[in-house]
């Protein structure tokens, strides 16, 4: 006998009921995938079961409703509290993020939002400390963007130009987002840029040419505040984290929670034991960094070195950089060691590098990507979105002029469906910018691919493979994947 369990959803349209899919039956529906005939071109009733199959974990992500229990004391925070209270109850909730971040936690405490809230601003972690949602209705927002109706617009003398009337003193604005994601602005730099919608300029002080902290959208339909239901400004301050983790902090959860903008969601130095699970991130990055014309942000991941950092049933989309991207790109004496990076179940979308990993440590005794494990993600539009460097996009992105040396590291029964540009992009050296070293390069088992017949698709060693069974039965000769799935569109 087959039992259904239904949970009661609420969001923003109301109430319904939902049969939500359990991570087995994802995993089912993988493997049936995996299946299909390779190297063969797939059908309508292919991509109909992965669009159902998008919306299934997209829905399961999304409308998750658990209830968090901690061990230690909770801390309640909704929208309609008040910091003078004791938040120890949803009748006695703080209001602020600045009264959650000020509070010093016991190991085993727990800070937990209340659902259908949102909040402006940025999560300040402690060790030992969880973060989350209680109530029912949507997930708890955490936006760090400015509300672009917090204000006026003012007209300007160029033509359809518009100026928002608040000083913003921040490093950068990096997006600008309108209607919750339904259309979004371009970045600029110079005034004659601004000639048509929706695009924006903002000189903030990291830009070190001529900063203004004014920010200035073209729109031909007229007032912004008027045209458009909300309007969100992504900013970057410092380092600009949605979620500020401290270096070498531990034992950190973060479930259930909407986290949007800012220039990235966590990026953490010798973190260990941080788990994100159930939570939706998005519109990441963007930001001017160091005063020059470049874009960087987007995603989450470590610094120089981890332990134990997993992303579970995480919805992540429209990344400017990487959905994932531990990372580290300078020289100490210390080797970097990313040990335990793990990121499973989640579906991604509309990020310009969906796994970035790159390391320019040479030559270090121990220095390495370690015990890393990407498995059953699902991974759509990638390189599309409002990231700006389509052309270089790729699935998986290792740098290849650098050592990234791995050990025990396997992409395993992820879908990649129809990459703007390639699928994979990988290079390992023996030293930064020495002889390039298969030995080092994730093992790839049992991933589907999805992509145009003869077209790019991957990079090794800069050399490039095309998208056909004859390039890719000497991909696998080379040893770096095996028994994947091939399927060919027109």
């Amino acid at each position: 006998m087959m039992i259904i369990c239904y949970k009661i959803l609420i969001d923003f349209k109301g109430v319904f009921w939902m049969n939500l899919m359990s991570e087995k039956e994802y995993r089912a529906r993988v493997d049936r995938l995996a299946e299909t005939k390779n190297f063969s071109f797939v059908s309508d009733d292919f991509f109909k079961e992965l669009d159902n199959l998008t919306e299934d974990l997209r829905n399961m992500i999304v409308f998750n409703a658990d209830e968090f229990k901690t061990d230690g004391t909770a801390y309640y925070v909704s929208n309609g509290g008040d910091d003078n209270n004791d938040g120890l109850s949803p009748t006695t909730a703080w209001k602020t993020l600045e009264k959650a971040n000020s509070f010093t936690y016991k190991n085993g405490d727990a800070v937990l939002f209340e659902r259908g809230g949102l909040w402006r601003g940025e999560i300040v972690a402690q060790s030992g400390v969880s973060y989350s949602a209680y109530g029912v209705g949507a997930k708890p927002k955490i936006y760090k963007a400015f509300d672009g109706k917090d204000g006026n617009w003012v007209k300007t003398e160029y033509e359809n130009v518009w100026k928002f009337d608040k000083f913003i003193e921040v490093s950068d604005i990096g997006s600008v987002v309108f209607n919750d994601g339904e259309a979004y602005a371009d970045k600029k730099y110079e005034f004659d840029e601004l000639n048509s919608n929706y695009q924006f300029r903002f000189i903030g002080t990291d830009y070190k040419e001529n900063q203004e902290n004014i920010l200035y959208l073209y729109c031909d339909k007229g007032n912004p505040r008027d045209v458009f239901r909300n309007i969100d400004l992504s900013y970057r301050k410092d380092f600009g984290s949605i979620i500020k983790i401290p270096h070498f902090a531990e034992n950190i959860y973060i479930k259930n929670l909407d986290l949007r903008y800012g220039m990235d969601i966590f990026f953490p130095m010798g973190a260990k034991n941080v788990v994100i699970s159930y939570c939706v991130c998005g519109w990441q990055g963007g930001h001017i960094v160091g005063g020059k014309r470049l874009r960087y942000g987007g995603g989450g991941g470590c610094w120089h070195s981890c332990d134990n950092m997993r992303y579970e049933h995480c919805y992540i989309y429209q990344q400017f950089d990487a959905g994932v991207d531990p990372q580290y790109h300078w020289i100490e004496d210390t080797p970097a060691i990313i040990n335990g990076f793990v990121t499973t179940d989640c579906l991604f979308e509309t990020c310009e590098y969906t796994f970035e990993f790159f390391n320019t440590q040479d030559n270090l005794d121990g220095n390495c990507f370690s015990n890393c494990y990407i498995g059953y993600n699902l991974c759509r539009n990638g390189g599309r979105g409002f990231g700006d460097k389509h052309t270089g996009s790729a699935y998986i992105k290792l740098w290849q002029n650098h050592e990234n040396h791995t050990k025990n590291f396997v992409f395993e029964k992820n879908i990649f469906d129809r990459a703007y540009s390639r699928t994979l992009i990988l290079g390992a050296r023996e030293t930064s910018g020495g002889k390039f070293s298969l030995k080092y390069i994730p093992k790839l088992k049992g991933n589907i691919y999805i992509d145009r017949y003869n077209k790019p698709f991957a990079v090794l060693n800069y050399v490039d493979y095309r998208y056909n069974e004859d390039s890719y039965k000497e991909f696998e000769d080379l040893g770096v994947s095996k028994n994947e799935t091939y399927l060919f569109t027109r």
